[in-house]
């Protein structure tokens, strides 16, 4: 069932709304708007501080952004608001992003990613799979732990399925 009504309700369309996810991806929400111009402006409600968002929803226009650094720079941010905290005397955790990999554009990004990337090989990978297991197996039974009573079918399926490798 599409949670989109016809293309006038576009104007007022807020991606980012959690009952649109409620179900999972909102696929023929994104299909609607990859129909019209790929662009799509969304008000942030939640916060009445931030302006909103720009989605980007066509793959080609999306290959563009990602290649075209100095137009689409990730200095800023790559959350959607600038600022969590209204409190100008308290630390904001988004702070935090700047110094990120992701969040750094070239020159910058390059540098940093030259000095770890062999670090993250398809062998190097391996060479700690038994670690990434328990870690898994240790967030997966603390989570399922903490839902006894409930939770999802989905959740328990994919911990027991992971369980097994």
């Amino acid at each position: 069932m599409s949670t989109l009504a016809p293309s006038t309700d576009l104007a007022s369309l807020d991606v980012s709304d959690l009952e649109l996810w409620r179900e999972g991806p909102p696929d023929e929400v994104f299909e609607t708007l990859r129909g019209e111009d790929g662009l799509h402006w969304s008000e942030l409600t939640d916060f009445p501080w931030e302006s909103g968002f720009w989605s980007v929803v066509r793959y080609d226009d999306i290959a563009e952004v990602g290649r075209d650094f100095e137009t689409f720079s990730s200095a800023r941010s790559i959350i959607l608001v600038d600022k969590l905290e209204t409190d100008p005397d308290k630390p904001d955790p988004i702070d935090l992003a700047a110094n990120m990999m992701i969040t750094q554009d070239p020159p910058r990004h390059d540098r940093l990613k030259a000095l770890v990337q062999r670090a993250f090989t398809p062998k190097r990978a391996l060479d700690h799979t038994e670690r990434m297991r328990e870690i898994i197996n240790l967030v997966y039974d603390r989570a399922l732990d903490a839902h006894r009573t409930g939770g999802s079918t989905w959740f328990r399926t994919l911990a027991s399925t992971c369980r097994r490798w």
